[in-house]
This record gives C-alpha cells, sequence and structure tokens, in this order.
C-alpha cells in the first residue's frame, strides 16, 4: 500500500513554489473558469478582489467585510444581500476550493520537494 504525507503548515507550499496561495486561485483559477463567482464576488465585496492583491492575501478575513450598504442598494433590501453572501461562503465557494486544491495537488512534481525534518 503506498502511504501519502500531507504537511500543512505555514508556508511549506509556497517554499516549494507550489501554486497554492489564494492569489494563485484568483489568476489561474476563479478568472479563468469561473467567471460567474467572479462577477458574485466583484458585486458582493466592490472591486477590492480585482484591485488589490492585499485583499486575497488576507482572504479569510477580509470575506467578513461584504458591502452589505451596496448589495441593499442595488438588490432592494438587505436581506438579498445576505443570502448571496450566504450562496457564496456555503455554497458556491466551499466546493471550487475543493477542486482547485486537487487540480494543483495533481500538478507537483514531488521529486523537486526539499524533504525537511524539523524536530522541536
Amino acid at each position: 500500500m503506498e502511504k501519502k504525507l500531507y504537511i500543512i503548515g505555514n508556508g511549506f507550499d509556497l517554499h516549494h513554489e507550489l501554486r497554492t496561495s489564494y492569489l494563485n486561485f484568483r489568476d489561474d483559477y476563479l478568472l479563468k473558469r469561473h467567471s460567474n463567482l467572479w462577477k458574485n464576488l466583484l458585486e458582493i465585496y466592490g472591486d477590492a478582489p480585482k484591485q488589490n492583491d492585499y485583499w486575497w492575501k488576507d482572504f479569510e478575513n477580509m470575506l467578513g467585510r461584504a458591502d452589505y450598504a451596496n448589495l441593499a442598494q442595488q438588490h432592494n433590501g438587505l436581506a438579498l444581500g445576505f443570502i448571496m453572501v450566504k450562496k457564496l461562503l456555503r455554497g458556491k465557494l466551499p466546493p471550487l476550493f475543493g477542486e482547485w486544491i486537487r487540480e494543483v495537488d495533481r500538478n507537483i512534481d514531488l521529486k523537486n520537494i526539499n524533504t525537511i525534518i524539523a524536530v522541536r
């Protein structure tokens, strides 16, 4: 039986030049394959996802900063804005992350990953 070791931690993937940052998610996946979701993000968060790389570097926190006032104006009420954000965060986004990361995983050349042993 083949054994796999998954190491999840701060920067291991990026140190080994894997394209697994949220900026990579935006550039390699969302913009190329999911234009409708991209439009949803822009509608919910304004132009920040398009114009500001910091927004993506702090993606998890930025998801909580929806522009509800703008959504209420666009959709004739605050409740519709909340529903839209809920559908994005609980429905559309999570499966796409899984799909994207599985795709990144298929493209990893394990021969190029250096073994690092850290003992604490």
